[in-house]
Protein backbone atom coordinates (compact mmCIF):
# COMPACT_ATOMS: atom_id res chain seq x y z
CA UNK A 1 0.00 0.00 0.00
CA UNK A 2 1.17 3.51 -0.77
CA UNK A 3 0.80 6.52 1.50
CA UNK A 4 0.39 10.15 0.46
CA UNK A 5 0.59 13.02 2.95
CA UNK A 6 -0.95 16.20 1.54
CA UNK A 7 0.15 19.69 2.52
CA UNK A 8 -1.94 21.46 5.21
CA UNK A 9 -3.99 23.39 2.64
CA UNK A 10 -4.89 20.21 0.77
CA UNK A 11 -5.66 18.46 4.05
CA UNK A 12 -8.18 21.17 4.89
CA UNK A 13 -9.81 20.81 1.46
CA UNK A 14 -9.96 17.01 1.69
CA UNK A 15 -11.49 17.20 5.17
CA UNK A 16 -14.47 19.08 3.71
CA UNK A 17 -15.34 16.40 1.15
CA UNK A 18 -18.48 14.44 2.08
CA UNK A 19 -17.78 11.23 0.19
CA UNK A 20 -16.01 9.55 -2.73
CA UNK A 21 -14.42 12.25 -4.83
CA UNK A 22 -12.65 12.11 -8.18
CA UNK A 23 -9.25 13.86 -8.05
CA UNK A 24 -8.09 15.54 -11.29
CA UNK A 25 -5.04 17.48 -12.37
CA UNK A 26 -5.16 20.97 -13.90
CA UNK A 27 -5.69 19.45 -17.35
CA UNK A 28 -8.76 17.52 -16.26
CA UNK A 29 -7.07 14.12 -16.20
CA UNK A 30 -8.21 11.75 -13.47
CA UNK A 31 -5.42 11.13 -10.97
CA UNK A 32 -7.44 8.89 -8.71
CA UNK A 33 -10.12 8.95 -6.07
CA UNK A 34 -10.32 10.09 -2.48
CA UNK A 35 -12.71 8.58 0.01
CA UNK A 36 -12.83 9.83 3.59
CA UNK A 37 -13.14 7.07 6.18
CA UNK A 38 -13.69 6.76 9.88
CA UNK A 39 -10.77 5.60 12.02
CA UNK A 40 -12.42 2.17 12.46
CA UNK A 41 -12.92 1.78 8.72
CA UNK A 42 -9.35 2.90 8.01
CA UNK A 43 -8.03 0.25 10.39
CA UNK A 44 -10.20 -2.42 8.74
CA UNK A 45 -8.99 -1.38 5.27
CA UNK A 46 -5.41 -1.46 6.49
CA UNK A 47 -5.82 -5.00 7.87
CA UNK A 48 -7.43 -6.13 4.61
CA UNK A 49 -4.62 -4.60 2.54
CA UNK A 50 -2.00 -6.29 4.72
CA UNK A 51 -3.65 -9.66 4.05
CA UNK A 52 -3.58 -9.14 0.27
CA UNK A 53 -0.75 -11.06 -1.41
CA UNK A 54 -0.10 -9.76 -4.96
CA UNK A 55 1.99 -12.83 -5.85
CA UNK A 56 -0.82 -15.18 -4.80
CA UNK A 57 -3.34 -13.17 -6.82
CA UNK A 58 -1.09 -13.38 -9.88
CA UNK A 59 -0.64 -17.13 -9.35
CA UNK A 60 -4.40 -17.59 -9.19
CA UNK A 61 -4.94 -15.37 -12.22
CA UNK A 62 -2.51 -17.51 -14.23
CA UNK A 63 -3.94 -20.81 -12.93
CA UNK A 64 -5.93 -23.00 -15.34
CA UNK A 65 -8.35 -23.83 -12.50
CA UNK A 66 -11.85 -22.44 -12.85
CA UNK A 67 -13.03 -20.06 -10.18
CA UNK A 68 -16.48 -19.77 -8.62
CA UNK A 69 -19.27 -17.49 -9.76
CA UNK A 70 -20.28 -14.50 -7.69
CA UNK A 71 -23.59 -16.24 -7.02
CA UNK A 72 -21.79 -19.32 -5.64
CA UNK A 73 -19.61 -17.17 -3.40
CA UNK A 74 -22.57 -15.16 -2.10
CA UNK A 75 -24.52 -18.36 -1.36
CA UNK A 76 -21.55 -19.78 0.53
CA UNK A 77 -21.20 -16.59 2.59
CA UNK A 78 -24.94 -16.54 3.33
CA UNK A 79 -24.89 -20.16 4.49
CA UNK A 80 -22.07 -19.40 6.96
CA UNK A 81 -23.78 -16.48 8.62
Amino acid sequence: MNTFTPDPSSQASLAQLPGLTEVRDGGGNVLGFFSPVTRDAAEAYSRAAAAFDPEEMQRRKNSPELGRSTSDVMNRIASQG
